[in-house]
């Protein structure tokens, strides 16, 4: 599960919602674990499939298709063709592979739409939080958005490559071993370098608008360490994207260490255990790093 129900909600244009939120939400509580989303789809649903002609020599299977009648066509297509551009190659780049199983991308256009979603998967004394609070989430190789909510290429470009993130780790059985902190951080790295692809000038002001955020926190006093757990942040009421701050420590790691190493990290948590493959890689404890970070984030707008 994302730190408290995360998510951004995007009106018109505006980034005056950007506060606390995060972009979409991913769930690895136990109570979700074995649940599978069964969602009706409207008769007139059409599903995109993109098989592998983009990237021929790669096993790669998505599929879009629209979970209520209300998404229009040009938005249907140009899902489609984002993930096609610009997700893909993300994370390929990043991760050096992709969703080896079926990846499959319900929109929805309506609230009432959203809200079947979201009710499929939350408890229900959560539903109406979670339907606010969130613009996206993924479950297993299912990743949902209410596309009502985007309409800006850029933003959405960002959600939907953090979300094929978080299906790559669950694929890869990653996205229950990491902690939320490299989890998240990671989604928002792919996502952020996604939205820079659309935007350089969004994605720089995004940033700068969640760096204020963060700097105000640490300036009250009330910014939350890495290691937080899930009842820290639910009891903690932050007034900064606790998400975002992942995304710094992810990005001062790849920044300091290089993408490859974080790449042989990733791939010999399976052998060596998430903690064991960090000190083997980065030749610190993942508990000293977690510290280290937090401890001298005054310097973090260097990195």
């Amino acid at each position: 599960m994302a730190k408290a129900w995360s998510g951004i909600v995007l009106t018109t244009g505006s980034l005056a919602a950007i506060v606390s939120m995060g972009l979409g939400a991913t769930f690895n509580l136990p109570h979700y674990e074995e649940q599978t989303l069964h969602l009706s789809r409207p008769a007139t649903s059409s599903p995109w499939g993109l098989a592998s002609r983009q990237l021929p020599v790669l096993p790669l299977t998505v599929s879009v298709s629209t979970g209520d009648s209300s998404v229009p066509p040009r938005v249907l297509a140009q899902t489609v063709e984002m993930i096609q551009a610009v997700s893909i190659g993300v994370i390929h780049k990043n991760m050096g592979t992709l969703p080896l199983q079926p990846a499959e991308f319900l929109l929805y256009g309506s609230p009432a739409g959203y809200i079947q979603a979201v009710a499929a998967v939350f408890p229900k004394s959560e539903v109406t939080s979670a339907t606010g609070q969130t613009a996206g989430f993924t479950f297993h190789s299912e990743v949902v958005i209410p596309v009502y909510l985007y309409s800006n290429d850029a933003y959405l470009a960002n959600t939907l490559t953090h979300e094929m993130t978080h299906v790559t780790l669950n694929q890869d059985s990653l996205g229950k071993q990491l902690p939320t902190w490299l989890n998240e951080g990671f989604a928002w790295y792919n996502g952020m370098q996604a939205e820079a692809q659309i935007s350089v000038a969004q994605e720089t002001n995004l940033s700068n608008i969640l760096l204020k955020g963060v700097d105000i926190a640490r300036a009250n006093g009330q910014l939350l360490p890495l290691t937080a757990t899930e009842q820290d942040v639910l009891h903690h009421n932050a007034q900064y994207n606790l998400e975002f701050f992942d995304y710094l420590a992810v990005n001062n790691l790849i920044s300091k260490y290089g993408l490859q190493k974080f790449r042989q990290f990733l791939a010999n948590v399976h052998g060596e255990g998430v903690e064991g493959s960090f000190l083997k890689t980065f030749a610190i404890s993942l508990g000293q790093y977690e510290r280290s970070f937090y401890q001298s984030y005054e310097g973090v707008h260097q990195f």
